[in-house]
């Protein structure tokens, strides 16, 4: 019975990296003059194809969020060395600075709030000014519209007192003419009685 057996493969390219490559290629592509800006996936994959044997499958996509972390983390501990190196005075000179500015600042909006305060307190009175004006010129017309209302009234008065004493003047009147009309009737009657008496053949 003969045995077949499979052989491994060795060698080739592994096909990923380490953060340690990453970082290892960063700082040298910086050491050699290029700006951090300048570094992202493409410039740090060939580097590390050819520095550290890796395989050129791997992601950009993923590559590119490990070198923008490792470039932000580089910058901030720049930004740490930068400030631990400054002498002890620096600090509190700088606070005194910026106390100033924040106080100038301050006194600014200050200003600028108290303006804007008054003017707005000044809008506000001539606006109550116009409400008390319009107050008092409804107040006027509510007097004239109730004078104008008692004056109707006295009005409406004197006409029904008018249509009274007419209709009494025109009863008057009918009964006068009643009364001339019997006088009338009684002259005629003793016109007619003397007229007969003056007769001829009364006598």
């Amino acid at each position: 019975m003969t045995k077949t057996s499979t052989s491994k493969k060795t060698g080739g390219r592994p096909p990923h990296y380490t953060l340690e490559q990453v970082s290892d290629v960063i700082g040298k592509l910086v050491a050699e003059g290029m700006a951090p800006e300048e570094i992202n996936a493409a410039t740090v994959k060939i580097r590390l194809c050819a520095d550290h044997g890796v395989s050129d499958g791997i992601r950009d996509e993923a590559l590119g969020q490990v070198v923008a972390n490792l470039l932000e983390a580089r910058a901030e501990d720049e930004r740490r060395a930068l400030l631990k190196s400054l002498p002890p005075s620096v600090a509190p000179a700088v606070d005194d600075v910026v106390a100033s500015i924040k106080k100038e600042l301050l006194l600014l909006v200050a200003r600028q709030n108290a303006t804007c305060m008054s003017a707005a307190e000044a809008e506000c009175e001539a606006l109550r000014a116009e409400k008390r004006i319009a107050y008092c010129r409804i107040a006027t017309l509510e007097v004239k519209v109730r004078e104008q209302g008692s004056d109707l009234a006295t009005i409406s008065t004197e006409r029904d007192a008018a249509l009274a004493d007419l209709t009494a003047v025109r009863e008057d009147l009918l009964a006068a003419q009643l009364e001339l009309e019997h006088r009338g009737r009684d002259v005629s009657a003793v016109d007619k009685l003397i007229t007969e008496l003056r007769s001829p053949a009364v006598r």
